[in-house]
């Protein structure tokens, strides 16, 4: 997770520094090198996210997320 710029405070440990989006690679270049995997879900589908994988969700139409924090 390293090439994914986790901040330093606790709070946000499990949260990146770089917009996704739009990466700024002079002040974060080895996000570049960070693998990835990318899927459109259609109507009806669902994604598992195994619990600490880095992810980053965009709806392309209207949508219905549910997350769950495991303690």
């Amino acid at each position: 997770s390293g090439a994914l710029y986790p901040h330093d405070t606790r709070l946000l440990h499990n949260t990146s520094q770089v917009d996704v989006e739009n990466p700024d690679l002079e002040k974060f270049p080895e996000f570049a090198k960070a693998p990835f995997l990318s899927c459109i879900l259609s109507p009806g589908e669902i994604l598992f996210i195994p619990v600490k994988h880095w992810h980053y969700v965009r709806a392309l139409d209207l949508s219905f997320s549910v997350s769950f924090w495991w303690s």
